[in-house]
């Protein structure tokens, strides 16, 4: 006979983001480590909610999930596509971070002629005025 065991937030299915939270200053680690809180937080919340479900009536269950697993799986789902948007966010900036470099490098080429013309002007007229005067 084989006992059935109901899942329970710490069930490594529901631990996507690691068993720990990790630290740095990296920006993915850091997405990584508030998606790793906000799903510690709404797996207990869930896991605590699912518990007295049975005991406390509920208003508006339409908008519930059935099961306390129901919920931990669209929860996971949601917070995977929050990380696959904010990854594809960091990945734009990026590229436009990129842009603009590249942009700039250009740009910081046209600098030394263009102030060594603007140089040769301002002696020029300097000299031109110095030989008029004498």
């Amino acid at each position: 006979m084989r006992k059935l065991v109901k899942p329970t937030r710490l069930d490594k299915k529901y631990q996507i983001f690691g068993e720990k939270k990790e630290e740095s200053d990296n920006f993915k680690v850091i997405l990584t480590s508030i998606l790793w809180e906000s799903n510690d937080n709404l797996l207990y919340l869930a896991e605590e909610f699912y518990k007295k479900k049975e005991r406390c009536p509920i208003g508006r269950p339409d908008l519930l999930q059935e099961t306390f697993e129901d919920c931990a799986d669209m929860l996971v789902l949601k917070l995977q596509s929050y990380k696959e948007q904010a990854l594809e966010y960091y990945n734009n900036c990026l590229l436009e971070l990129r842009e603009q470099l590249e942009q700039v490098e250009v740009l910081v080429r046209e600098v030394p002629p263009h102030l060594i013309e603007t140089q040769r002007q301002g002696r020029l007229e300097a000299m031109q005025t110095n030989i008029q005067q004498a």
